[in-house]
């Protein structure tokens, strides 16, 4: 299944450059994401295992 990289790229990009700009200014910069929670969104729309070398942690949105 072919899945658009477009947002892991950001999501590592976002993750490079909070590093770079900790590592200067002596902070560390969280970054995560919320996802939807059902498993069909997930699987169409996001790599877990790749985003989440680069996040510091995943929200799932869940709703009544």
């Amino acid at each position: 299944i072919f899945k658009f990289n477009f947002p892991n790229f950001i999501i590592k990009e976002l993750r490079e450059k909070f590093d770079k700009e900790a590592s200067s200014g002596g902070k560390k910069y969280i970054l995560s994401a919320a996802l939807g929670c059902r498993k069909a969104d997930i699987d169409a729309g996001y790599e877990i295992e790749q985003i989440s070398k680069y996040l510091d942690f995943l929200n799932l949105m869940t709703y009544d």
